[in-house]
């Protein structure tokens, strides 16, 4: 099947709800490392293990604990989706007493289906002032595999059409070359 029928195909058969949301519509989350901030020596020394805990709407997920000497998790979680109104909670929390950090992202602030590589720094809840952690994750949201091979379809195709006259100039390159032998 050519790409082509393949789209039609995908947007014949995906089944959207009324927000023209895809019936396999995910987000997914890969939680990379984390790394304290503004946190003082005495309390660091305190911890033992860190988690990190996702949220939306009423799915919840969590890392296991990761030693704080040791914050790289490399764990993926997704989500389905409904709407892209509904917003993401990511909290870390540590056990020795330490407050938790935590930030939202509104799913509606992802604008395209691609991979997002992202630095979130972490807030205390009651002081927004300081971070208390820095999150390294990568995030995708697909609202539509349609809409997502469509759009990677449309990329490719610009490629081509760009190498194709980068092509037609190094052949007149090599044209006049062999003239002037």
């Amino acid at each position: 099947m050519q790409a082509h029928q393949k789209l039609m195909f995908e947007k014949k058969n995906e089944i959207v709800n009324s927000k023209n949301i895809s019936k396999e519509a995910k987000l997914s989350v890969e939680i990379e490392n984390l790394r304290p901030m503004n946190i003082s020596q005495n309390i660091l020394r305190t911890i033992r293990t860190v988690k990190v805990k996702l949220e939306l709407n009423v799915n919840s997920k969590m890392t296991s604990g990761r030693s704080i000497n040791n914050l790289t998790f490399g764990e993926k979680f997704e989500f389905p989706i409904q709407s892209v109104e509904e917003n993401l909670l990511i909290e870390a929390s540590a056990d020795g007493g330490i407050s938790s950090g935590q930030v939202i992202i509104p799913l509606s602030t992802i604008t395209d289906q691609s991979e997002k590589d992202l630095e979130l720094e972490l807030h205390n809840e009651n002081d927004d002032r300081n971070a208390i952690w820095i999150l390294k994750l990568k995030l995708t949201l697909i609202t539509s595999y349609y809409k997502l091979h469509q759009d990677n379809y449309l990329k490719a195709e610009s490629r081509y059409i760009q190498n194709l006259a980068s092509l037609e100039k190094i052949n007149s390159g090599l044209d006049s070359l062999s003239g002037k032998i």
